[in-house]
C-alpha cells in the first residue's frame, strides 16, 4: 500500500475548504492546519484566514511565524510561509508591532543559479506595512531603512505603503526618496570625479546630528555605520558615539576595533576618550603601555582632552613612564606640557 503524502492531503483539505467557503468550524480547522510542518500547507492556511476574517487564529499564525524562523532556508524556502502569514495578520488588524519588526529586518539568502538570492524582500516591505497599522513611535525610522533597502521589491511596496498614509513624516520620506533620484540623475550627467568623499562627509555629520537629537534611540542605527566602506563614514559614526557619553559607548567602540573586520585602534581612540567613560580611560592607559608605538602615541594624543584634569594628567604620565620610549614621550610633552 502506498503511503500517504500529508502535505497533498492537508492541501487537499484546504482546496476543498476554500471552494465550500467559510463554515462554523473553520477557524479551527485551520488552527490545526497551521501547526503543520510544510510551510506550503501553512501559507495557503494563512491566506484563507485572511480572506475569511478568523481573528480567533491570530495565536496560531504568530507561532507559525516564530516556527518558520528557525532554519529558515530550510523549513520555509522562499518565504513560501512567512509571507502569506503576515499578509494575513494585516488583513486581521493584528496591531503588535514586535512580528512586524522582526519581518523588516529578516534577510533569507538562498542558492540560486550557482549563487545566492535574497528571498525575504517583499517580506520585509509587508512587514513595513502592517508596522504603519499599529500604534508604533519609531514606526517612521523604521520605514526610513526599508526606503534604503538594498532590494528594489523591498523599496517599491514601502513607498506604496508610504503614500497610503497622510502623516506628515512620510511625506518628508517620499520627497526624500525622489530627490535621492534628481542626486543620481545629476551624478550621471555631469560625471562627478569624486563624490564618494564629499557624501562621505555629508553622512558622517547627519551620523553626528541624529546622536545629538535622539542619542538612545539612533544609538544601533548609527553603530551599523561604523564599518561603512567609505572612512568619513565609518570614523563620522565613531566620533558621534563617543561624544554621545551614553553608558554603552565604550563597549560598542572597543566591539568595534575586534575581530577580523575590526576597525583600527588608532581611528578608535578619539571616540574612546570622548566617553569620558572609567572603563574607556583604563584602556587606553593599557594601550599607552601595552600596545605597538603608533598605538600608543595615538592614545596619549587622544587624552589630551584631559590636560586640564591633574588626577587624570597623573595617571597617563605614569603610563608613560612605564612604557618609556622616545616617540610616546615626546608626544606627552608636546600635548602635556606646553
Amino acid at each position: 500500500m502506498a503511503r500517504k503524502d500529508a502535505s497533498k492531503e492537508a492541501l487537499d483539505t484546504l482546496r476543498a475548504m476554500a471552494q465550500a467557503g467559510p463554515a462554523d468550524d473553520s477557524a479551527s480547522q485551520l488552527a490545526a492546519l497551521l501547526g503543520h510542518r510544510s510551510n506550503h500547507v501553512v501559507g495557503r492556511a494563512a491566506k484563507l484566514a485572511g480572506d475569511w476574517q478568523l481573528k480567533a487564529v491570530i495565536p496560531e499564525l504568530l507561532a507559525a511565524f516564530e516556527r518558520f524562523m528557525k532554519s529558515p532556508v530550510k523549513s520555509d524556502p522562499t518565504c513560501a510561509a512567512k509571507r502569506p502569514i503576515m499578509e494575513a495578520l494585516i488583513s486581521l488588524g493584528h496591531g503588535e508591532p514586535d512580528i512586524y519588526l522582526r519581518g523588516m529586518r529578516h534577510v533569507q539568502m538562498e542558492p540560486v543559479y550557482g549563487g545566492s538570492e535574497d528571498t525575504a524582500a517583499t517580506l520585509r516591505g509587508i512587514s513595513g506595512e502592517g508596522l504603519l497599522g499599529c500604534r508604533y513611535t519609531d514606526v517612521f525610522l523604521e520605514m526610513a531603512s526599508l526606503l534604503m533597502d538594498l532590494d528594489p521589491r523591498t523599496r517599491r511596496i514601502a513607498t506604496e505603503s508610504l503614500g497610503q498614509t497622510e502623516a506628515l513624516p512620510a511625506e518628508l520620506l517620499l520627497r526624500t526618496v525622489a530627490l535621492a533620484d534628481r542626486l543620481e540623475t545629476a551624478r550621471t550627467v555631469v560625471k562627478r570625479l569624486q563624490p564618494d568623499e564629499e557624501d562621505g562627509d555629508i553622512i558622517a555629520l547627519a551620523l553626528q546630528g541624529l546622536m545629538r537629537i535622539a542619542p538612545e534611540r539612533s544609538l544601533t542605527f548609527v553603530a551599523d555605520f561604523l564599518h561603512a566602506d567609505k572612512s568619513t563614514v565609518s570614523e563620522g559614526a565613531a566620533l558621534a558615539i563617543g561624544e554621545a557619553r551614553l553608558p554603552e559607548s565604550f563597549s560598542i567602540l572597543r566591539q568595534a576595533g575586534q575581530g577580523v573586520r575590526g576597525l583600527d585602534l588608532s581611528m578608535l581612540v578619539l571616540p574612546m576618550a570622548l566617553t569620558r567613560d572609567d572603563a574607556a580611560l583604563s584602556f587606553l592607559l593599557q594601550v599607552v603601555e601595552d600596545e605597538p608605538t603608533p598605538y600608543a602615541v595615538a592614545a596619549v594624543n587622544a587624552l589630551g582632552i584631559y590636560s586640564g584634569d591633574g588626577i587624570w594628567r597623573t595617571r597617563i604620565a605614569e603610563a608613560v613612564a612605564a612604557r618609556g620610549g622616545r616617540q610616546v614621550t615626546a608626544a606627552f610633552e608636546a600635548v602635556f606640557e606646553t
